[in-house]
């Protein structure tokens, strides 16, 4: 807000006696004197900052004309704002969309990948079942092998005997 400026009126001057008085006393009148020719110089300074009165009515129009393009500037920035987070989201919705599709390709993946865990776990499990199932036959055969092969040497051991015996027999 601007600041108003104004003289004010001598404190204690009513009539030209009491003017009087006052342009006698050097010390007051000299203190006023003083103060009215700083607020001069401050209207001045500020007249020279806002320009001459001839040129208000121009430094307004330009002011305004600035003042319009500035709107124009906003208003066209707010489009551009609104162009770029329109298209910001739908990026954002294309990469989402990417995700999910990515995102369901690889629980697919996932379930195909547990569902052939699960059945090489059952093919392995029966697998090894056999396996210990033939380790125990070739166990068991090697068992009966050893058993054979323990009554075939009593069966030639029993056919050396007898025949020494028989040898034995046709010597003598």
């Amino acid at each position: 807000m601007a600041k108003v400026y104004g003289v004010q009126p001598i404190p204690g001057v009513k009539d030209v006696y009491t003017l009087l008085d006052f342009l006698a006393d050097s010390k007051a009148y000299e203190a006023n004197l003083n103060a009215m020719m700083d607020m001069r110089d401050e209207i001045q300074t500020l007249i020279g900052k806002v320009g001459k009165a001839d040129q208000i009515e121009t430094l307004l129009a330009q002011a305004k004309e600035k003042q319009a393009q500035a709107f124009q500037a906003v208003e066209q920035a707010k489009l551009q704002a609104v162009t770029i987070v329109g298209e910001a989201e739908a990026k954002a919705k294309d990469m989402m969309d990417s995700a999910l599709a990515l995102e369901k390709q690889n629980i697919a993946a996932a379930e195909k990948l547990e569902k052939n865990r699960r059945t090489f776990e059952e093919f392995k499990a029966a697998k090894e079942k056999d396996l210990q199932a033939y380790e125990q036959r070739v166990t068991d055969l090697e068992v009966e092998a050893l058993k054979a092969q323990m009554d075939a040497k009593e069966l030639i051991d029993k056919y050396e005997a007898k025949m020494a015996k028989l040898k034995a027999a046709t010597e003598e």
